[in-house]
């Protein structure tokens, strides 16, 4: 066989038999085209003498083609005119014709189709021992080019490398076209978020990395060629890196550094080093305050909108409970030291190493001649007109010159501060001493008239403070609130905020221009109460609250009643707004700073199932109930909101700000404290919502042989005046709460002593079933549509359990809107499922659901599995049973996660409830399979 050679079949045929053939078959075309047009011409020619009139005088028809009026013929095709050219050559003028022609090229000897290739760069030389220069993707340069932020985590040697490998396959996002740019249709760039998302954010990068990233930061801007920006951002670097690092030190630098980068982008500022050294300068002098203490303080710089608000995991549940820890706020009148208050006060010496000038004794303090010292003198910076006799001298030093709380401030101040600073400040080698000073303002408090310097100082609080305070004593309650009087005669701390170094306004949203009169009746409210002043002037609100401030924009929200009523407006504050330069108001609040207690349905349910026959509950509610609770007056600057009018400034703890319910619940609790210590118990409290419960002591005398009632300790009546001195706000009982009665309404649920038992009142099943229906109809929804109704859904799930299962697609459309959060989806089957089952579920009126006693926990072995070929085997407590599946069980409802659910739920039809699972010490079998706790 002989290679390179084609097969027979394939070798061309002859020239001149080819020719031969075309002309044939051409020749054959035309007799059949002019057979066509003959067979059409005897058909109309027969066609006009059968439809002729019938008259003597007309001519008869010829049979002549002349006679005969045919249509014009169309123009001949190109097809056409070829064949007929062929067709009247011979077969030698064809040949010719055929030989002059260039040859088409076979398959064979056709080059083969170009393929897109990229031109690869000249070969580098690589030096033994030399680290290569990285490389910068044209991703990273199109960032630049688009005035987008790029963050440093794209810069790590790793993370370049993950560009420039898979850069064909990395995400990319539109942009907007550039109305500066003439023409400019918009660009496809990197999506910096996603790729954080996968390969590590910024905010989360070790000292090392950041290191790195930020010597490749520079190296990016020789490579494009801008040394302007590289001068700029050396200096930047070249500040932070030239300070003392530790640990507690680099998350405070990466935040500032993040900052001031996002800044930048956003706007270009010129570097001045000064304005960096005049802080370090500041701060350098105040470590030297004797006050200051001397354990390091813990940076923790504000989260910016890069870093994200972390959702609390409570926040998520139907009734979060509190948060444990100790009150930062506390300052030991005994050595200035935080933490802890006189009575548990171990040091030996003051924070600064000095002796102690004072001594304590049961509790007192005791000047060195062996007086009582005045702790509200010096809590209230020297106010206090009680007649008690105490001296009023300094805790720490026993001077009349000043107070503990001037003192405490600095402390305060300079805790704050150092808080702010990107680095510490290395310590002032020749330290003056520094004398006690007021709070900082600008301009002074007593530089203003009487009227502003009573606004920046206002501190509105409708309890009485002395009497709550005695009462905590009085039951020995005062250690499990220290310091509470404290912070309602001064005002409480709202979060660790820095100074500003502008006025920052966000916008109203849109909805206040629409509820304009709703929101001016609201703001003039509050003004009348005491608990905001306004409108004033930028300028004037600068020197009310001591400088810059922030002002948070409002928004006012329709909460859906039940059917047949309109939507009830609310005012809200959105202190989470922020914007690439500014944090939000609460992103300087960490909620673990502020511990507090919640009641919780659970404890309810366990108060109800528990209760003897005839008890019977009460509800109160607290008026306003954050809005009891003053702000510490260097705190206003970051609580202000404006209409058209001008700014208004808040007196006390706003709805919507992260510290707001934990300060108010600091005096609720103190309230619940004191009533159970009162004997009014069982109780519960959520909030500003309270139930006080009553057992009977006994029974009131048969009359006739029927027993007319039982007897209690108390009635509505007495719980009130048991609480009076202290000057709860409470709402009256017949606008909101309830008396003593066998059903009470609260949390939002009717909890039933006789029958045992919670289900949704009424007006609220009605209520949730609108909403559920109008979010059902909605062709499209929001992110915020479906917040809205899954928090409601969550909220109820309580009275019927079963729906949990159906509140997982309504978190998973949640988690899809993370990507996108501003677009809008559309209905997925599983939502469609979810919403068809609640509303079923709540169209049903009075559904109750039945409450019974936890009981004592106790710890049994329980495991079960699953299998969809065989059936369900389950162990516990010593014994154990298997069961075989029917034939046809399975179907598109039952599958083997219904199979796996049927071993708790046999658990319970044996009585064994409030089945508690924790993981297995060891692998017991496969993903399905468990074991725990079993109460009751």
């Amino acid at each position: 066989m002989t290679e390179g050679l084609p097969p027979q079949s394939q070798r061309r045929p002859d020239p001149r038999s080819t020719a031969a053939q075309i002309q044939k078959s051409f020749n054959k075309s035309v007799r059949e085209d002019n057979q066509a047009r003959a067979t059409i011409r005897e058909f109309r020619r027969a066609s006009a003498g059968s439809s002729a009139p019938a008259e003597a005088n007309v001519r008869e028809i010829s049979d002549d083609e002349e006679e005969i009026a045919l249509d014009p013929s169309p123009p001949p095709s190109p097809g056409s005119l070829a064949r007929n050219t062929i067709a009247g050559m011979s077969s030698a003028e064809l040949l010719d014709f055929l030989a002059k022609r260039k040859p088409e090229a076979s398959p064979e000897d056709k080059p083969p189709p170009k393929r897109f290739e990229a031109e690869w760069e000249p070969e580098e030389i690589l030096v033994p021992g030399q680290s290569s220069e990285p490389v910068f993707h044209s991703l990273l340069v199109e960032l630049f080019q688009r005035k987008q932020y790029p963050p440093l985590v794209l810069f790590t040697n790793s993370n370049l490398r993950i560009i420039n490998t898979y850069a064909s396959s990395l995400l990319l996002t539109k942009l907007n076209p550039d109305p500066s740019v003439p023409g400019d249709k918009g660009a496809k760039v990197l999506d910096t978020a996603n790729f954080e998302a996968k390969y590590g954010k910024e905010v989360d990068m070790c000292k090392d990395d950041w290191s790195e990233a930020a010597l490749n930061f520079l190296k990016f801007f020789t490579h494009i060629g801008k040394p302007d920006w590289y001068k700029r951002f050396f200096a930047h670097f070249e500040f932070f890196d030239t300070r003392e690092y530790k640990k507690e030190n680099f998350e405070a630098i990466k935040a500032t550094d993040i900052e001031q980068r996002v800044r930048y982008f956003t706007k270009r500022f010129v570097f001045d080093l000064r304005q960096y050294e005049k802080r370090a300068e500041i701060a350098a002098s105040r470590p030297a305050t004797p006050l200051l203490p001397s354990a390091p303080i813990q940076s923790r710089p504000p989260r910016s909108n890069q870093q994200g608000a972390q959702t609390s995991s409570a926040s998520s549940r139907s009734f979060p409970s509190g948060t444990g820890g100790t009150a930062r706020a506390l300052v030991c009148f005994r050595c200035a030291r935080r933490g802890h208050v006189v009575v548990k006060c171990n040091s030996t010496n003051l924070a600064d190493g000095s002796a102690f000038v004072c001594s304590v004794k049961d509790g007192q303090i005791l000047d060195p001649a062996g007086n009582v010292v005045c702790r509200s003198w010096n809590a209230s910076s020297k106010r206090c007109d009680k007649k008690h006799g105490f001296r009023h001298c300094c805790a720490f030093c026993s001077s009349t010159e000043h107070g503990a709380f001037d003192w405490n401030f600095l402390y305060d101040q300079a805790e704050s501060f150092l808080n702010s600073l990107p680095f510490r400040p290395p310590p002032n080698p020749n330290p003056q001493p520094l004398s006690p000073t007021l709070p900082s303002f600008s301009p002074p408090t007593e530089s203003l008239s009487p009227e502003f310097a009573e606004i920046r100082m206002r501190v509105v609080c409708p309890y009485d403070v002395d009497e709550l305070e005695a009462a905590l004593k009085r039951h020995g309650l005062e250690a499990a609130h220290t310091g509470l009087a404290d912070d309602m005669r001064q005002g409480f701390r709202m979060g660790d905020f820095p100074e500003l170094a502008e006025t920052v306004i966000f916008p109203n949203d849109k909805t206040v221009e629409t509820h304009k009169q709703f929101v001016a009746d609201y703001l003039d409210a509050e003004v009348d109460a005491g608990r905001m002043s306004g409108p004033f002037t930028e300028e004037e609100t600068r020197q009310i609250v001591g400088g810059h401030f922030q002002c948070s924009p409002m928004i006012v929200a329709e909460q859906t009643q039940e059917m047949g009523k309109p939507n009830k407006l609310r005012l809200c504050r959105h202190l989470s707004k922020r914007n690439a330069s500014h944090p939000a108001t609460n992103d300087y609040i960490d909620k673990e700073d502020f511990p507090t207690r919640f009641g919780t349905a659970a404890e309810v349910a366990e108060i109800v199932a528990n209760a003897p026959e005839g008890t019977e509950a009460m509800t109160l509610d607290i008026a306003k109930f954050h809005r009891t609770c003053p702000i510490r007056p260097e705190h206003k600057r970051y609580f202000v909101v404006q209409d058209d009018r001008g700014f208004f400034i808040e007196h006390n703890c706003p709805f919507g700000c992260s510290s707001s319910s934990s300060n108010a619940g600091r005096i609720s609790n103190a309230v619940m404290d004191v009533a159970r210590a009162e004997g009014i118990n069982p109780s519960n409290k959520y909030e500003d919502d309270i139930m006080a419960c009553r057992v009977p002591t006994g029974k009131i005398p048969e009359d006739g042989g029927t027993p007319r009632g039982y007897e209690y300790d108390y009635d509505e009546a007495e719980v009130l005046r048991r609480l009076a001195p202290i000057r709860v706000p409470w709402h009256p009982l017949e606008d909101k709460g309830q008396g003593f009665a066998p059903r009470a309404t609260y949390i939002g649920f009717e909890w039933s002593f006789p029958d045992k038992s919670v289900r949704l009142p009424e007006k609220k099943r009605v209520k949730f079933l609108r909403r559920s229906i109008d979010f059902a109809n909605k062709k499209t929804y929001t992110k915020q549509d479906v917040d809205k109704i899954h928090g409601s859904l969550c909220h109820i799930a309580y009275v019927y359990p079963a729906g949990r299962s159906y509140l997982a697609a309504l978190s998973n459309e949640i988690v899809s809107f993370e990507r996108n959060p501003r677009n809008t989806h559309h209905h997925p089957s599983s939502v469609e499922t979810a919403m068809k089952w609640w509303i079923k579920t709540l169209a049903v009126p009075n559904v109750p659901r039945s409450l019974v006693p936890r009981g004592e926990a106790q710890e049994i072995w329980m495991y079960g599995d699953a299998s969809t070929d065989w059936g369900v085997g389950i162990y516990w407590d010593g014994k154990w049973d298997a069961f075989r599946t029917r034939e046809g069980w399975k179907s598109k409802q039952r599958h083997i996660t219904w199979l796996e659910a049927m071993p708790p739920t046999h658990n319970q039809r044996l009585g064994r409830r409030r089945i508690q699972e924790r993981p297995p010490a060891r692998v017991l079998g496969q993903p399905g399979s468990y074991w725990g706790f079993q109460e009751g």
